[in-house]
């Protein structure tokens, strides 16, 4: 916890942001933005420094800025659109404090979609997450961020692509169908991005027959993760046609505990269904991993108490 500052360390930093020298400037910025806990005052000058000369003065105030615990409009306003500066780094730090204020970055809701399509990553990936925080709780903007993430999903950066992918599939249900960049992502060369976007294909509801034909098709990727994550969809939806649990079950040979604990997980999920599964879940009783041989006992009782339930209620 900070000491409470004095009147004369406000005066000081007051005088130090208008100075001629800039490195002053960014210096007084950054602290100020350290004491806004205890002396929201200095809200208002931080915010000034965001249209200074020099870019440092500017990257820092936007730095300093996200300090601040309940950003009033004007200041979200400012900060989005520090997000057209010409120099990146002041994007970047502009972006981030939008991400860190959640819903109450709002205001700043069409600037952030502008900048989706920025050069700079970092910028990219803040906008994503920072709409991905306020989107929800503002329904008449909901369609257009869906709309501009849609253009993400084939982001040439994997931890934007993914990142989108993610709130992609989080919102997309409340607001469009089935977009096209999510199926091209389902068959991209990164296992990671395959990944997330079959995660987000899962929560969509709708397009159930296009959705269903893309997780089926992912049963056979040559990535586990992939192929178990598809298997979990399906069987999410109520599809355990007889390929998928005995695909599971073999998931719980692959050499990663990644693999074998979304594989684990997917059988638990079936329940009764996953009978077939049982002899390999044994097996991983006394499996190496603590984790892995607690979940499959776990999932092994899932399975044994659905079967009995199942014959004694016939």
């Amino acid at each position: 916890m900070l000491p409470e500052p004095s009147q004369a360390v406000v005066q000081k930093l007051t005088v130090l942001m208008r100075a001629t020298n800039p490195a002053l400037r960014a210096g007084a910025a950054a602290a100020a933005g350290a004491l806004l806990d205890s002396c929201p005052e200095l809200v208002a000058l931080i915010a000034k420094r965001l249209t200074d000369a020099d870019a440092s003065v500017r990257s820092a105030a936007a730095r300093g800025l996200s300090e601040v615990g309940h950003p009033p409009k004007a200041v979200v306003i400012a900060l989005g659109k520090a997000l057209r500066d010409p120099v990146p780094d002041v994007r970047r730090e502009a972006a981030r404090a939008l991400d860190l204020f959640g819903a109450t970055a709002a205001p700043a809701a069409p600037y952030l979609m502008a900048v989706l399509k920025d050069a700079d990553a970092t910028v990219r990936f803040h906008a994503v997450e920072a709409l991905e925080k306020l989107a929800p709780g503002q329904p008449e903007l909901l369609p257009a961020v869906v709309l501009a993430l849609g253009n993400r999903l084939i982001d040439g950066d994997v931890a934007v692509q993914t990142r989108a992918l993610s709130a992609f599939g989080k919102l997309a249900p409340h607001a469009y169908p089935l977009n096209a960049n999510l199926c091209a992502a389902a068959q991209n060369p990164d296992p990671e991005v395959r990944l997330a976007a079959i995660e987000a294909l899962a929560l969509i509801p709708h397009e159930g027959l296009q959705v269903r034909e893309i997780l089926r098709q992912a049963l056979h990727d040559a990535d586990g993760t992939v192929r178990v994550a598809a298997a979990l969809a399906l069987a999410q939806r109520r599809d355990t046609s007889s390929d998928i649990v005995p695909m599971l079950a073999q998931a719980l040979n692959e050499p990663g505990a990644r693999v074998q604990v979304s594989a684990i997980q997917a059988l638990k999920s079936i329940g009764r269904g996953a009978v077939q599964a049982l002899a390999a879940l044994e097996n991983k009783k006394t499996d190496s991993n603590p984790q892995i041989r607690e979940l499959a006992q776990k999932a092994i009782d899932a399975i044994t108490g659905n079967a009995v339930a199942g014959i004694t209620t016939q």
